[in-house]
This record gives C-alpha cells, structure tokens and sequence, in this order.
C-alpha cells in the first residue's frame, strides 16, 4: 500500500473558521433604505427576484436576480430598493487564525452568477428535511470558496504564520480585556518587552499595542451585534472601568458610540 498524504491540506482546513451568524428568506420594499455602520461580518447575499443597490463609496453595484454578492466584514456600505427585491441572506464570519476576517481585506464588493439558482436555494432553505439543508450549506461554503479566490485572498490561507505570531494571537485571544498589556504578553511567553514588539513588527508588519487595541474594538463589535448584553455588562465582561470608558474607546475605533453602532446594525439585513 502507498498512501501519500497532503502536508498542505490540513493547514488550510485549520487556517479558516467560516460560520453564519444570522439568516432569512427576505421580501424588501422601498423602506430597505440604509447607510449604516461597519458590521463585525460579511454579507452574502442571493437575489431572487426584482432589484436593489448597494453602494461602496461613490460606486453603485445593482443587485440583479441569479446573481450572489458579498459585502465584505468591516465595510461602510449604503443600499436601497427602488421598488421590490428578495433576497437569501447569511451573515458569516470567516475568522483566520490572527482574528481578524479573511473579507475584510478586500477592497469592494464581491460579486459573481451564482452557481445554483438562488430560487431552489430558497426552496431548500425552506425545507425542513436534512438533505437539502446540508446541500444548501456546502453551497455556501463552495461559494465562499470561489470568492475567496476571486478576490486573490488564498494567499492568507495557504501562507502559514510563524509558531511566534500564532502564540501572539492565541494569548490575545485568551486573555483579551482592556488593560491587557504588552508587558503582560510578555511574561505569558516568557519573552522580554523588546523582542516581542519588535519580532511582533517584523514578521507581522504591525505594531503589537495597535494590533490589542484593534482585536478588542472587534470583540465589543462582535457582543453589540451577537448578544443581548447590556453595554453595561460588556464593559464589566471585558474589564473597563465603566461604561463611559467603553464608549469612549468604541468611538475612536468605530467612528460611533455603541449604542449608535448597535441600533444601526439591527435593523441591517
């Protein structure tokens, strides 16, 4: 027996987490007018019948039947319906190992024929049976694929970081609060204050304070949108002084204050 096994495999399959926070089966009108905040998550979106408009700056993409668009995580975007438009909707996170998602990096939106008819898509999201179910979920994700590639983004995938930034990212993530220090990450990995920030830098093009502060702002994002928890609460979770500080950190970060930034992201599809 020879039996040749893939050293590459399975460092893709574990360099991306891909998951749907949120989904429906929506019949838009005119009301569906919105410029709104940068979600914590990407938009994927399936037209079946009638138009809509999304827009990215000063460029204007129509929203046409047969056709699936994704609205990258992070992205301040603005859409509208002229008249009326339904749609099959998932909201999906596609973390990578460092915690940021992989579309945030894209540049626009992502667009392409979808490759089953968002019709019978609609029908198997309807169905209470497993089969077209599971089928419509590796839809999805065979969908995710084709865009990925589409945007040039395999690169963050198949490259793997160092054994030192994957340390980094995990003691961020297990520890993350808001006075969680760079010293702190520094005894945690038993690594002097210096050679961390500047390996930190090196290899991964950012620096390490900029880096804390920008997985925290996305944390908060993430409770504002995905749970019910008082602002209040995520600040006593996440170990600020009080509410106050909270906002006052969010803002800088998000542009708007929490309470502003949820709002705006409830009533988004």
């Amino acid at each position: 027996m020879n039996i040749i096994r893939s050293a590459q495999a399975p460092l893709l399959w574990d360099a991306l987490k891909i998951r749907i926070l949120e989904h429906g089966l929506a019949q838009l009108h005119q009301d569906w007018n919105q410029s709104h905040a940068r979600p914590p998550y990407s938009r994927l979106y399936y037209i079946l019948e009638g138009e809509g408009f999304v827009r990215a700056g000063n460029t204007e993409i129509p929203l046409v039947p047969g056709n699936c668009y994704l609205l990258p995580c992070g992205m301040s975007l603005s859409y509208r319906c002229p008249s009326e438009m339904t749609q099959l909707y998932f909201h999906i996170s596609a973390r990578t190992t460092d915690g940021y998602d992989l579309f945030s990096r894209c540049e626009g939106i992502l667009q392409m024929p979808a490759r089953q008819a968002p019709s019978q898509m609609g029908q198997n999201y309807l169905s209470k049976e497993y089969l077209p179910l599971a089928l419509l979920q590796r839809q999805i994700e065979s969908d995710l694929c084709f865009l990925i590639a589409q945007a040039g983004l395999e690169n963050h995938l198949l490259n793997p970081r160092s054994p030192f930034l994957e340390s980094v990212f995990m003691t961020v993530r297990k520890n993350m609060r808001s006075s969680l220090s760079i010293p702190e990450i520094a005894a945690i990995l038993s690594l002097s204050e210096s050679t961390l920030t500047k390996r930190f830098r090196k290899e991964y093009g950012m620096p390490l304070g900029r880096y804390i502060d920008e997985m925290l702002a996305q944390e908060i994002g993430r409770l504002l949108t995905g749970t019910d928890m008082t602002i209040g609460q995520i600040a006593e979770s996440l170990g600020f002084c009080d509410q106050f500080y909270l906002t006052r950190f969010f803002s800088a970060h998000q542009g708007m204050p929490p309470s502003r930034y949820r709002s705006l992201l409830k009533v988004q599809k």
